[in-house]
């Protein structure tokens, strides 16, 4: 009987939590803000967002969402980092498009279910992460690039010319890389790392279940 109490009382606390935080809905009238920044070099973005970053370019950030949903999307810079994301649980949204423009990528990050497409890098170094269900282009060329992923996203970098590359994939997420000079490859999961080039040094550690693919 005690029990039976208990498990009632846990199941109405949960229903009175999940009551007191509503999602916010879009107005359905979609706007484009644009936001002054900072020198910018790194990126972390948390959330559901549609990302294009332009490398190469002048500091600038535009957002196109519904106009009552902007004022939720955070953008804040320090120490050379924006950070971009939601400040309230959002559902029933337009899509929320973010146009960043920046002079070099180094740093990357991401967090949810965004959608990420970087064009023209040209850096000396590289360094991506994600954890999540989204999805990440990458395009142009780099030194050194360091990847590592957890969940079941994608990593996109097969036209991001690399001479020495580092990847590890945890859970079930795919990555493709092109890699010139070398390629350290780590699968700690189910993933799959598919890899372009003819690295001349090549190390590939491979769990139970994954794979690492010469394409």
């Amino acid at each position: 009987m005690t029990k039976t109490i208990l498990l009632i009382a846990l199941i109405a606390a949960l229903a009175f939590v999940s009551c007191g935080t509503p999602s916010i809905k879009g107005s359905g009238n979609v706007t484009t803000e644009e936001r002054t920044i900072d020198y910018v070099s790194k990126v972390d973005i948390t959330g559901n967002f549609s990302v294009e970053i332009n490398c190469g370019e002048t500091n600038t950030l535009k957002i196109e969402a519904e106009d009552n949903i902007l004022p939720l999307i955070e953008t804040k810079v320090e120490d050379e980092k924006i950070t971009i994301r939601e400040l309230e649980k959002l559902t029933n949204l337009r899509e929320i498009k973010i146009i960043l423009s920046i002079h070099t990528l180094v740093e990357l990050e991401t967090n949810g279910k965004s959608n990420i497409i970087a064009k023209n890098i040209n850096s000396d170094e590289l360094d991506v992460s994600m954890d999540g269900e989204g999805e990440i282009q990458l395009e142009g060329k780099v030194d050194d690039l360091n990847i590592s992923m957890d969940g079941e996203g994608k990593i996109l970098a097969k036209d991001l010319q690399s001479k020495n590359a580092y990847v590890i994939v945890y859970g079930d997420g795919k990555s493709e890389i092109y890699a010139r000079k070398s390629l350290k490859a780590k699968v700690k999961g189910e993933g799959v790392i598919d890899y372009y080039g003819d690295p001349e040094d090549l190390a590939i550690d491979v769990a139970k279940g994954g794979a690492v693919n010469k394409k």
